[in-house]
Parts: structure tokens; C-alpha cells; sequence
């Protein structure tokens, strides 16, 4: 959805294409859906395929602009978003695939959880890398085509060597492993506190 930022919640020229591609089938089909039409589905988890949910999905898409700015409405789906391994959302999704909070990823590991969304099994990191890596150097292909990155920063992310968290080489945080540990003795320690109770 590279016209995010232009569109009103619905993006026409998309909405048309998939339309004719439903009538008329080709090789290049694609959705119309845009981030906020994403959004809607999976606060909704409604994904019949009907006329009637897509308009009124149209409708809610404008309705939700009018009411809502851009960032709002792209931090929400951010955080609604499936991404595999059970992950709802791009904090999650960090932590599972990279072992680290979302605001310490760069544009390689950003590209590998972007790359994600289309099909959550099929893209998934963990389960099939190679499927995951076609999708992200495309990712930060399309990264630099449209600005995002400059070519210095393209040449790094295509070359950065990834690190998942069931990499031969990957090391949890420290930080990390002692949160974990203080959960579990918290756990112990209410498992304790009921049995006394009972």
C-alpha cells in the first residue's frame, strides 16, 4: 500500500484492478485492500469474501480516516497484524523472530517481519528462510525505490547477516534470560501461595 499516505482509506485505482481481476482473471492479479481496509479485518475478523462486506468494509475504511490520522491508524494495524508463530503484531513478532524489542530492529530485520504479512507459514522466517529472504530483498528493493533508503543504506541491509532466534549463533539477551527467570520464581512463588491458601 505505497499510497498510504495519499489515499482516504481507499485506495480506487487498486479497488478497480481487483475488481476487473475477479471478472476477468489474469496473471497479474492483486487485492485492493489498503492498510486501513487490513486494519478493519482484523479488528473485525471478518474475511468473507462477499460485495457486501467489501462495501461495507469501503465504507468503515473512509469512516475510520475521517475520524483518525494516518499514524494512528498505522500503529494500530501494526499491532493487530498476524505474523506467524503466533504472533499478533510487530513487538511480538521481534521478540519471537530476532529475540529483541522492535525499536532496536533495522531495515534488513524490519524487511523480514514485513515481508511476513502476505502469508504468515509460507514467509515465516523460522519455517522456510529461503521463501523469507526472496521476499525481503524485494522488500528493501522496493524500500530504496521509493526512498526509504538511501543506497548506502540498501547495499547494508541486502548484506547485513541475520541472526534468528534459532540461529547456531544467536545469544539471548542477558537482560532477557533474568526477566524470564524472576517470571518463573513469581509463578513458583503464587503456585506456593495457593496451595497454602487451599
Amino acid at each position: 500500500d505505497h499510497r498510504f499516505r495519499d489515499h482516504s482509506g481507499v485506495d480506487w485505482y487498486r479497488t478497480l484492478g481487483a475488481v476487473k481481476n475477479f471478472f476477468v482473471p489474469s496473471s497479474s492479479t492483486f487485492g485492493g485492500s489498503t492498510i486501513t481496509q487490513q486494519l478493519i479485518k482484523n479488528l473485525t475478523n471478518n474475511k468473507e469474501v462477499t460485495v457486501v462486506r467489501k462495501f461495507n468494509e469501503i465504507l468503515t475504511a473512509l469512516n475510520l480516516e475521517e475520524h483518525y490520522d494516518k499514524d494512528t491508524i498505522i500503529e494500530a494495524y501494526l499491532n493487530t497484524l498476524y505474523l506467524g508463530s503466533g504472533c499478533y503484531g510487530v513487538k511480538t513478532a521481534s521478540e519471537e523472530y530476532f529475540g529483541k524489542d522492535v525499536s532496536e530492529l533495522n531495515a534488513a530485520e524490519c524487511a523480514v517481519i514485513a515481508s511476513i504479512t502476505q502469508a504468515p507459514t509460507k514467509w515465516n522466517p523460522l519455517l522456510n528462510p529461503e521463501n523469507n529472504r526472496e521476499r525481503q530483498l524485494s522488500c528493501l528493493e522496493k524500500m530504496n525505490k521509493e526512498g526509504f533508503l538511501t543506497a548506502e543504506e540498501y547495499e547494508d541491509a541486502i548484506n547485513f547477516s541475520l541472526i534468528f532466534t534459532n540461529s547456531e549463533n544467536y545469544v539471548p539477551d542477558e537482560d532477557e534470560e533474568e526477566e524470564e527467570i524472576v517470571e518463573e520464581e513469581e509463578d513458583y512463588t503464587r503456585e506456593i501461595l495457593i496451595c497454602i491458601a487451599v
